[in-house]
């Protein structure tokens, strides 16, 4: 799945209900029935610079995208996104524009 139709899948969820958090935090999580099987899961961070402006004014500076194309994986990897997104580290690295390499070290600790 390209780049433009993994965006688009992302805001168009925001059209269904918002999935904004504080801090400028966007987590769409549409499912996605073109994914490959053999990985059913694809979660994908967006930087955005300049950031998008949504209802209400408000600036969205990261967008996590959570593609999957089946209803248990795909609560369960919201669900452990969820989890991670209350730690004050990962968010505070994702606000910050961490590399992957710090993400995922955080992820893994």
């Amino acid at each position: 799945m390209g780049l433009e139709k993994v965006l688009e899948a992302g805001l168009l969820r925001e059209y269904v209900g918002s999935t904004i958090l504080p801090g400028g935090l966007m987590v769409p999580h549409p499912r996605d029935q073109h994914l490959d099987p053999e990985y059913p899961e694809v979660a994908k961070i967006f930087y955005l610079d300049p950031p998008l402006i949504v209802e209400n004014d408000e600036k969205v500076k990261v967008m996590v995208l959570l593609l999957s194309h089946t209803n248990e994986n795909h609560l369960k990897v919201l669900a452990e996104l969820v989890r991670h997104f209350r730690q004050g580290q990962f968010r505070e690295l994702l606000e910050r524009g961490s590399s992957i390499e710090d993400l995922l070290a955080n992820l893994n600790s």
